[in-house]
């Protein structure tokens, strides 16, 4: 009777929608949500009463479960604002933002990678 040994490859922290590993890219990070120019208000508020709070989610495609994903608020004031371990492909950071115009990116701690930079606007 002979050993024999199965070798199952995955591929780390890729979103269905990828495409082939991260579509083309080494790997990735990017905001999914909030979309691109969305007005938030206090119906999309996740923890009502003060300010107002939302998910923020984060997608990203071949990065390692122990490399750290964190989101940064660029307007209307500079701030790290979360965390995240990239153990999941979709990381969800709860934000509380004040009113006004918002810009926002994704980095990857311990790398030049980031996302795009998104916009918002949060009225009260």
């Amino acid at each position: 009777m002979g050993v024999g040994i199965i070798w199952v490859a995955g591929l780390v922290g890729c979103s269905s929608d990828s495409g082939d590993a991260c579509g083309g890219q080494e790997s990735w990070v990017r905001i999914v949500s909030p979309v691109e120019g969305q007005q938030l208000s206090a119906s999309d508020d996740t923890m009502p009463g003060g300010v107002i709070d939302f998910d923020v989610v984060v997608e990203h495609c071949g990065l390692a479960p122990e490399q750290q994903v964190a989101i940064f608020l660029l307007a209307p004031v500079e701030s790290a604002y979360g965390f995240r371990m990239a153990e999941e492909d979709r990381l969800v950071y709860s934000v509380p933002f004040i009113p006004g115009e918002q810009s926002m990116r994704a980095e990857v701690t311990d790398t030049a990678i980031r996302s795009d930079i998104r916009t918002f606007s949060v009225t009260p």
